[in-house]
């Protein structure tokens, strides 16, 4: 992701899932139709089933937060 111009990026592994938290020009450039099927090629190339991105963004501490 840094290598296609992300700066602000965390991705969570759960099981088959990449979950991918962006700041909101992240997540604007990642929903791109092209830019969409370049990145859930390459996570599904390292194993994952699904790519999903956060709509919340990039924050600290998500992993932690309590519902």
């Amino acid at each position: 992701m840094r290598s296609r111009g992300y700066r602000t990026i965390r991705v969570r592994h759960h099981d088959a899932i990449a979950r991918l938290e962006l700041d909101e020009a992240g997540i604007a450039r990642a929903l791109d139709p092209a830019e969409r099927a370049a990145i859930t090629t390459f996570f599904k190339s390292q194993g994952y089933k699904y790519v999903a991105i956060d709509i919340g963004g990039y924050r600290t501490g998500s992993l932690n937060e309590v519902f």
